[in-house]
């Protein structure tokens, strides 16, 4: 069973990755906030605790992720006539969905500054990859 202060500091560890502002945070003194953290990480439910919450985070996040960039695609997709329309839609000839660049354009502006491409400061190793790498994983 973690403190409530123990509790605090995995949760601001988990987020912030640094043990002594996780725990200044968690309200631990300034003074010895450095040894503070290391020795908490070192316990063995503060760190299952911190491994915990950065599984859950990551998860969240992942599919958070993958659903928002699958339906932007598929967005920009269907306003650029590039998908059937569905039965019982607003489909017109041919069963596709009219070309409507204003909307195409939104998703692809999103998309485009996911993947950090309208930057001169993208960073690789945050992205995950090369532009083309991170819209492969999207197909």
């Amino acid at each position: 069973m973690l403190t409530k202060r123990q509790e605090r500091f995995a949760a601001a560890y988990a987020v912030l990755g640094d043990e002594e502002q996780a725990a200044v945070q968690a309200g631990y003194a300034e003074r010895t906030a450095s040894a503070t953290g290391k020795r908490l990480l070192r316990h063995s439910g503060v760190s299952q605790a911190v491994t915990t919450m950065q599984e859950d985070a990551r998860m969240h996040d992942a599919v958070t992720r993958q659903w928002v960039t699958a339906r932007l695609k598929e967005v920009a997709e269907r306003c650029m006539q590039a998908a059937p329309a569905p039965a019982g839609r607003s489909a017109v000839e041919g069963g596709e969905y009219r070309f409507d660049a204003s909307n195409a354009n939104r998703a692809l502006s999103l998309l485009g500054k996911y993947l950090q491409m309208f930057s001169d400061k993208a960073d690789p190793a945050r992205t995950g990859g090369t532009h083309e790498q991170r819209l492969e994983e999207l197909e």
